[in-house]
């Protein structure tokens, strides 16, 4: 028992170590030609299907305003992100993608995908009570992260 708790806790700092402090881990490669983070990566995946402000990126990230604040500040800079005042508050500023946007949105949304579809691959190597035991025991190990 005492071997597996090992295991676990070996897992878990390899996934840590392996996603570079991102606010996700991808599995293989990213086809897009740009250096951007993750988390800028996936604002541009955010704002392919809507439009939105500072605060409700940070909401679905779970991340801070200021951590969006600085990944925003790059995408403005190289001109991949749009900022227009809000309509019915001019305080607020709500991002949409430029045209040059799009294709690594849609790459980062592709490879949200692939990671889906390895995870997939593995979970065809074990049996539906298989799965069952692995499904109950990553509910619980959440749970018991979060407290």
């Amino acid at each position: 028992m005492e071997d597996i708790a090992h295991k676990i806790e070996n897992t878990l700092n390899e996934i840590i170590i392996h996603s570079g402090n991102q606010n996700e881990l991808l599995v293989g490669e990213c086809f897009c030609n740009h250096n951007y983070t993750n988390t800028q990566k996936h604002i541009l995946m955010i704002l392919k299907n809507e439009n939105t402000n500072n605060k409700d990126l940070a909401k679905k990230l779970n991340i801070s305003q200021a951590a969006v604040t600085k990944a925003i500040k790059l995408l403005l800079e190289e001109n991949m992100l749009i900022a227009e005042k809000d309509n019915k508050d001019g305080r607020i500023l709500r991002y949409k993608l430029s045209k040059e946007a799009l294709d690594v949105a849609t790459e980062h949304e592709n490879h949200h995908q692939r990671t889906i579809n390895s995870y997939k691959q593995i979970l065809e190597n074990y049996n539906t009570s298989e799965k069952e035991i692995i499904s109950k025991f990553l509910a619980d190990l959440i749970k018991n992260i979060r407290g």
